[in-house]
């Protein structure tokens, strides 16, 4: 049997890591954690640190006459050599809370990785899986809609509302591959600590396009421009929290795929009144050619800076 050990600033960072090595198959009863507690410390087998830890005190020196700090005994006894028992001793006095794991069946090398790992950046790794994985659950609903608007016969009747659509698919199969290839980089979240959030999303796309069976293709566009505002909006968020987490590979992606979204959104919001006024003029409601353009130039206007601020 080996003892192989870490210590830690934070109690935060001790749980994490005592949580990797249950997750990795380590036995909480191997397990111990030591922490300064008093005159003598404390130390505790398979610490939970979800709950209250209790404290196992009470003087050591009758282990070790010779002993300084009592401490030190308690470290060997689990196993450490003497110089390194000192040194932990030394350090838990400082503050720092000791995380010790009795090795064996060669696993001494996972333990040493684990101990010896950044459990921040392991967390911000996990929120980043986690919010990846949900952008692309988001793109990909969108663009499994949009395909079926490629596809659709209605919307080639209407030459530019099919150009935007098909650039819109181009778009955001791209940045499906794109996210695709970043969340294989993090790596699969285990289980979605947003799992309610996306379902959320995911579920207010579905709405947006499951009803649409016979709607026009102004319809579409709407409902395009419901789901992309979503998406960036979306990727809004992803950016700030990859900065947050100093993910630069992720923000970096997140603020480069909104870039590819805006113009959309501007080319449907111009375009849509043409597309409107085709149906009307398709139904005999309208005559008067204009109504397009005027509708355009007054709606455009709710978007310039001067009145948006």
């Amino acid at each position: 049997m080996t003892t192989t050990f870490g210590l830690y600033e934070k109690e935060h960072n001790a749980e994490q890591v005592i949580e990797q090595l249950v997750k990795k198959g380590f036995d909480r009863a191997d397990i111990h954690i030591f922490r300064d507690d008093g005159p003598s410390g404390s130390a505790e087998k398979g610490a939970n640190f979800h709950d209250e830890l209790p404290n196992r005190t009470g003087s050591f020196a009758d282990k070790d006459q010779g002993s300084s700090d009592p401490l030190i005994p308690a470290l060997i006894d689990i196993g450490l050599p003497q110089k390194d028992a000192q040194r932990g001793a030394q350090q838990i006095r400082l503050g720092k809370i000791l995380v010790a794991v009795n090795t064996k069946n060669g696993n001494q090398q996972q333990a040493h990785d684990i101990l010896h790992s950044n459990p921040e950046v392991e967390r911000a790794e996990e929120t980043m899986q986690t919010y990846v994985s949900d952008m692309a659950a988001v793109v990909r609903h969108i663009s499994e809609a949009i395909k079926r608007q490629v596809d659709d016969e209605r919307a080639k009747n209407y030459t530019e509302a099919y150009t935007i659509i098909s650039r819109i698919d181009t778009v955001l199969k791209r940045q499906q591959d794109v996210i695709e290839q970043r969340l294989s980089t993090l790596g699969e979240p285990q289980e979605s600590g947003l799992k309610k959030v996306v379902g959320a999303v995911t579920g207010a796309v579905a709405g947006i396009y499951d009803k649409v069976r016979e709607d026009r293709v102004s319809r579409m566009l709407r409902d395009d421009y419901t789901a992309l505002s979503l998406a960036a909006i979306s990727y809004t968020m992803l950016h700030t929290t990859a900065l947050a987490e100093k993910d630069t590979a992720t923000a970096d992606m997140a603020r480069d795929h909104l870039m590819d979204l805006t113009p959309l959104l501007v080319q449907i919001s111009k375009n849509i009144p043409e597309v409107v006024a085709q149906e009307l003029r398709d139904q005999g409601k309208i005559i008067d050619a204009s109504i397009a353009s005027r509708a355009v130039t007054n709606t455009q206007r709710a978007w310039k800076p001067e009145h948006t601020g």
